[in-house]
Parts: structure tokens; sequence; C-alpha cells
């Protein structure tokens, strides 16, 4: 996990592992998976993009991957990726 997750979250450039649409759906598959098990419910994913040319396809496999483990999503479209931060540490 350390070779795909910095202190901000996932880096690299855009459409090349670790931020190409399998990988992200992946991480999101396995996100929802582990928070389900850990609640023993759906968990609620809050997912926000910023305004880069590959947020829209990257947050779409996220989403894919979320809902494939069984979260419930909030889809907030585009933030700022300091209030999407801020908002979920909220």
């Amino acid at each position: 996990m350390k070779k795909l997750f910095g202190t901000d979250g996932m880096r690299g450039e855009a459409g090349t592992f670790p931020l190409d649409a399998a990988t992200v759906e992946t991480v999101g598959t396995s996100l929802a998976t582990r928070l389900k098990q850990k609640l023993g419910r759906a968990p609620l994913i809050v997912i926000g993009r910023d305004t880069r040319e590959s947020g829209e396809w990257l947050e779409e496999a996220l989403i894919s991957g979320a809902s494939k483990g069984g979260a419930e999503l909030c889809i907030s479209r585009q933030w700022h990726q300091d209030l999407c931060f801020f908002r979920t540490k909220a």
C-alpha cells in the first residue's frame, strides 16, 4: 500500500499506474469492502473531484469500484481539493 499512497493520497501521472482506471477501480472496491467489514454495514463514501481533465474518468472508476464493494455513495462532483479534504474531516 505504501507504494500507492503518499502523504496526501495517490500520486502519479493520470492514465498510468497507479492512476489508471483499473487500479483506481480496484482501490474503490477494496476501500468499500474493507470499510463494510469494519463497520458491519454499507459505508457512506463521499467522492469529490477537482477540475483537472482526468478528474471525470478517475471519479467514474472510483464510483464503479466503490459500488461493486457495496458502498453507499455521495457524489459531490467538482470541488476544490482543499474543500473536499476539509468537508470529509468535519
